[in-house]
């Protein structure tokens, strides 16, 4: 199969090579014309250059209205461009000051997780020793509704030995009166 392919790329080859080297016949529009068509094509040859020439003048114009909106375009890009990098900047220097004013809350909240454990620690000392516990809240009893009460119903609950007995004229005495 190589060697097919090999031979006819081969006669290709000569072959374009034989078509290149042929002489070309020029051939030219006017060749068989008379003088009236020669003229007519002349008059048409001149139209066409006058309406390429006028559409080329129109073109010419529009790219340069274009290029005027390019310009104008270009001008706003640049001014829209600088006021993003003027907010960019900004924007960095605020998130630079954020981080440091993070960086020293933190400081401070360990400062003050650092002197509450102090105060606690120096509470502890202070007050550990002593009985007095001011502000320290102590466990309450809650009271009840009936905890004030006692269990008295009103009858004797005493053996009848220690209960005084009234005198039967005392008595009497109370109940004439």
């Amino acid at each position: 199969m190589e060697l097919e392919e090999l031979i006819e790329n081969t006669l290709r080859r000569k072959h374009l090579e034989e078509m290149m080297n042929r002489p070309e016949k020029e051939h030219t529009p006017l060749e068989g014309m008379d003088n009236e068509q020669i003229k007519r094509f002349a008059l048409f040859l001149f139209e066409e250059n006058q309406s390429k020439s006028k559409q080329l003048d129109e073109m010419i114009a529009r790219l340069d209205e274009i290029g005027k909106d390019l310009k104008e375009s270009n001008k706003k890009i640049d001014s829209l461009t600088n006021a993003l990098l003027k907010a960019n900047s900004k924007a960095d220097k605020v998130v630079l000051e954020y981080k440091l004013r993070d960086k020293e809350y933190k400081k401070l909240e360990k400062k003050y997780n650092a002197l509450l454990e102090r105060l606690s620690i120096m509470n502890t000392q202070t007050y550990a020793s002593s009985k007095s516990l001011k502000g320290i809240d102590r466990k309450r009893v809650v009271k009840g509704k009936h905890d004030d009460k006692d269990d008295f119903d009103g009858t004797p609950t005493a053996p009848p030995s220690e209960v005084p007995q009234p005198d039967s004229s005392a008595s009497c005495d109370t109940q004439d009166t």
